[in-house]
């Protein structure tokens, strides 16, 4: 009874509150913004039906979440959400994230997200039906730096379960979340910590024979257009070390949808080879997945280097015919790019020369 109630309000949420199709997320547009005698008294449900798109108040007037979200965590806090709130708060607020559709025999990766309501907690969440194994966010001490920062949210979008095992239907998963105890601190000082919940929740996932079956292929001319021309190269070295050090061939791809559209909700996994004379010298794996955290909903970016390439090629003056930089699509990291509902199948080549002098031109 339990894993039906949940499999229609998942299905329920997927069709009425994100409108992700398994991917980008679309954020929920609020009327009006209640006051605060009116939030207390909505549902759970309710409340995420009226979640605005942006949850912060904007300074200087005011500061702090807005009436919607401050209501959700005044009850997160207060221990006032039964069960099944709790249940449906994890599912509307997106923070426990996957694909309904999964590669069988593939390690199931999920997003654990901390959204602004739920703050400074450890999330654990374990896979019992089928038992893959366990994943854990740990917010509970934010990195100061924002560098790191960004760093520990991007490995949080990629957690990985063990391989999801064929003829799987449903995911069963126990789920604990403990907070600090001053979680109205910014302090680094370490402090105690107290349990938010502890209970489960069942996902509808359905494990498919094939990896097009989970994400579907997409081939059209405008894709590879776009990354095609996205393409730049550069030379780049370490100023700390010694100039007989050979220079790293940094290469880079995507942009902003403003410039190349046919990049949103496109997942994009290449094989990247620097070739000569048809044969391939040196080859990496760059991903091309949402922009830096300033932009993330307005790009698709991807930057990978190679370093140690043939002297020939980076000396003064060197004659780069012949050298060129070879695109193959391949599946490995697209399934985790949420914001995607399809990757791009190809594959293309750019002369050395003329990817050089794309970063030239920018």
């Amino acid at each position: 009874m339990l894993a039906t109630s949940l499999l229609v309000l998942f299905a329920s949420i997927r069709s009425t509150s994100s409108g992700l199709q398994d991917s980008g997320r679309v954020p929920i547009s609020a009327p009006a913004t209640p006051a605060e005698d009116d939030v207390r008294a909505l549902s759970i449900a309710e409340l995420f039906a009226r979640m605005p798109a942006e949850p912060w108040n904007k300074p200087p007037a005011e500061r702090g979440l807005k009436p919607v979200p401050a209501e959700i965590q005044r009850r997160v806090e207060g221990g006032l959400m039964s069960a099944n709130d709790w249940r449906q708060a994890l599912l509307l607020g997106d923070v426990i994230w996957t694909r309904t559709t999964w590669p069988a025999g593939e390690p199931l990766v999920v997003w654990l997200r901390e959204p602004p309501w739920l703050r400074l907690t450890r999330i654990t969440v374990t896979a019992i039906d089928p038992g893959i194994g366990h994943v854990a966010a740990n917010n509970m001490y934010p990195s100061w730096c924002g560098n790191c920062r960004v760093s520990e949210l991007d490995r949080q979008r990629v957690l990985s379960f063990e391989a999801l095992p064929p003829g799987t239907h449903r995911v069963a998963l126990d789920v604990l979340i403990d907070q600090r105890d001053s979680a109205n601190s910014i302090s680094r000082d370490k402090a105690g910590e107290h349990n938010l919940w502890h209970g489960t929740i069942t996902l509808p996932i359905e494990a498919v024979s094939s990896f097009e079956q989970a994400l579907p292929a997409s081939s059209k001319p405008e894709e590879e257009a776009a990354i095609h021309d996205s393409i730049h190269a550069s030379w780049w070295r370490d100023s700390t070390v010694s100039a007989a050090y050979p220079p790293k061939l940094c290469i880079g791809a995507g942009g902003e949808y403003a410039t190349f559209p046919a990049l949103r909700g496109l997942a994009t996994s290449l094989d990247v080879e620097l070739v000569h004379g048809g044969i391939a010298v040196v080859r990496k794996n760059m991903i091309i997945s949402i922009g830096n955290w300033n932009d993330r909903s307005q790009s698709m970016r991807g930057a990978q280097q190679f370093d140690a390439v043939p002297p020939e090629i980076y000396a003064p003056g060197a004659d780069l015919e012949g050298w060129e930089l070879r695109f193959t699509a391949v599946t490995s990291g697209v399934l985790s790019i949420w914001e995607a509902d399809r990757f791009w199948k190809g594959s293309f080549s750019i002369p050395l020369a003329d990817a050089l002098k794309a970063s030239e031109d920018k």
